[in-house]
């Protein structure tokens, strides 16, 4: 959310350092209540951003590495992680490559049971570090791109106001801002650098691809929890349950 908007406070506190004291005296509410309230705004949409997403990409990323035909993974590899998940999946054991082929959807329905499952065997924070890490870096880039067109808007009009500033300072039209004097030509300027940057960061860096190469991280990183799962498993039962 910071990336979407955030650099509103940036050129706030550039242009207009007084209100730096301001804002050190209500950031806690804002921390408090503010930040948690945008964080379930921004992730509505990026849900519903992420169903088209996977739609383009041909399903998600945890599904598509385990079918038969996709190349994300090696063969042996991908075998490994199905022989593991077999043992709790009904149907997958016996999922070959051709009834893949042939129909498809019901193949991806086993893939997703597969991928519920893990996720659900996975949440133990302290374990599965990493993949939380991952997932975390996922859902940033997403909702970030579910923001893309309004932070690009938000951008152009605050460039837009700050160019109206600085051809007033160049004409020797005072800029004032309420009571708090006339805006330094410097300050406008650099103000107006950060927000042409932050703009083509969003339309050159955040799109689609940039999401998926976060999505594909998460989705093997998951699928490599087969592997800590199946060391936990064999411990249990050498161990027989101690």
């Amino acid at each position: 959310m910071f990336v979407a908007f955030g650099q509103i406070l940036v050129v706030l506190a550039i242009l207009l350092p007084e209100w730096v004291t301001i804002w050190n005296g209500v950031k806690s509410l804002l921390v408090a209540g503010g930040v948690t309230l945008l964080m379930h705004c921004v992730r509505d949409p990026g849900k519903k951003l992420e169903g088209k997403l996977f739609e383009q990409w041909g399903g998600r990323p945890s599904i598509a590495m385990l079918r038969h035909r996709d190349s994300n993974l090696s063969a042996t590899t991908k075998a490994r992680y199905r022989g593991y998940l077999a043992g709790s999946i009904p149907g997958l054991r016996g999922l070959t490559s051709k009834r893949e082929s042939e129909d498809p959807d019901a193949a991806d329905q086993i893939y997703e049971s597969a991928g519920a499952w893990l996720r659900a065997q996975t949440r133990d924070r302290s374990k599965f570090g990493l993949l939380l890490q991952e997932n975390t870096s996922y859902g940033f880039r997403r909702n970030t791109l579910a923001l893309r067109w309004y932070a690009v808007i938000v951008n152009v009009v605050g460039m837009g106001a700050l160019t109206a500033v600085g051809l007033a300072t160049l004409t020797d039209v005072p800029a004032e801002v309420g009571h708090l004097g006339t805006l330094p030509a410097w300050r406008v300027a650099v103000a107006a650098g950060l927000l042409g940057g932050h703009c083509l960061v969003f339309c050159v860096l955040v799109r689609g691809g940039w999401v998926r190469i976060a999505a594909e991280r998460y989705a093997k990183q998951l699928l490599e929890a087969c592997d800590t799962l199946e060391r936990e498993d064999r411990r249990m039962t050498d161990g027989g349950g101690k």
